[in-house]
């Protein structure tokens, strides 16, 4: 069942839930996104990039004008594939869709720039969180406005956006997962290094899963997940998805599962964010940049790699040394890449 109030947790769930029907898993994650409806409906679509733009699927609540769904679907279907990896780069806040295109538009030149101003012209007016996986795609989740397009310093003008945000960065962990897993994840396949019991017990781990700080991240992620999923997110859902982070090390995902004799485990799940811009680049370094042209913040790169701030810092600054560059704004123009900023529109 649906959830009535925006629970942040339902959604994260609900992206975690395996399903092989790409429509089926949208469908779920529409019903769990539709409490932060401000009026005029949500739409969801799954879309790639590579080597054309594609919209793979896409649905909207029943309350959302057709002409908006059918506007929005042709608009992004349209996408030179430059542009759409740019728009389907994932975003650390929920925005105006149409500033984000202008901003490409003002940054960008020839045929790109011309067609993110087309794009930001003719797409309705609605905010936008985009869970976009560097490999997979972007899962995009919209909030058309209804009545009138959102200026560019409209805020999301629904209270819970900053957790919304939050779960975006679980939406592009599930994408991911799907991209990697082609059955439901289970304790004896080849992507799941660590099986824990919900109380965080490490009952079996390999590879990278075996070291005394893995084991420990990955006891302490488990106990912060359920957590969430109990009494924290019945008093404070907003507050509990705060407690579980996208990832663990930068490394693996935490999923909760249960066996064919009915035994509750949780796995934990390859699940690396798999950046391949940077090649000169080790892979931790690697994704902090990248995230980082994007305009995430450092509190908000932690979140989504599961690392403590301080390493976020370090990463960045040795990411950055190695690139021979020595601000944000010079790394953006190394990666070619065009951001968003991190304050909130």
């Amino acid at each position: 069942m649906a959830p009535t109030a925006a629970d942040p947790i339902a959604l994260v769930e609900s992206a975690y839930r395996w399903t092989t029907d790409e429509r089926a898993w949208l469908d779920a994650i529409l019903a769990t996104a539709a409490p932060y409806d401000v009026g005029g409906g949500v739409i969801a679509c799954t879309a790639t990039a590579h080597p054309t733009t594609t919209v793979r699927a896409i649905d909207a609540s029943a309350n959302t004008a057709p002409a908006d769904v059918e506007q929005f679907h042709r608009v992004v279907a349209a996408f030179p594939p430059a542009l759409a990896r740019q728009v389907f780069a994932p975003a650390e806040l929920v925005g105006s869709a149409g500033h984000r295109l202008g901003r490409i538009a003002s940054s960008a030149s020839g045929a790109l720039g011309q067609a993110a101003a087309v794009a930001a012209r003719e797409l309705p007016g609605m905010w936008g969180l985009v869970s976009g996986a560097p490999r997979a795609g972007a899962l995009l989740i919209c909030f058309p406005h209804g009545r009138r397009r959102p200026a560019p310093d409209d805020p999301f003008p629904h209270a819970g956006r900053r957790a919304l945000a939050l779960a975006g960065a679980h939406l592009g962990a599930a994408l991911r997962l799907r991209q990697l897993a082609h059955a439901a994840p289970h304790a004896d396949d080849a992507e799941t290094e660590a099986v824990l019991s919900p109380g965080g017990r490490v009952l079996h781990a390999e590879g990278a899963a075996r070291t005394d700080r893995a084991r420990a991240s990955l006891g302490a992620a488990v106990l912060a997940a359920t957590r969430a999923r109990g009494d924290a997110r019945r008093a404070a859902p907003d507050t509990a998805v705060a407690e579980w982070t996208a990832l663990v090390q930068g490394r693996w995902t935490i999923l909760e599962t249960v066996e064919r004799d009915g035994k509750r485990l949780v796995l934990a799940r390859r699940n690396p964010l798999g950046t391949d811009d940077l090649l000169a680049l080790p892979p931790d370094e690697r994704d902090v940049a990248w995230l980082a042209a994007y305009g995430h913040s450092y509190k908000f790169i932690a979140y989504e790699l599961g690392v403590p701030l301080g390493t976020v810092a370090t990463r960045l600054r040795r990411a950055m040394r190695k690139l021979g560059v020595t601000s944000r704004r010079e790394l953006l123009r190394r990666l070619g890449t065009s951001s968003e900023s991190p304050k909130e529109k």
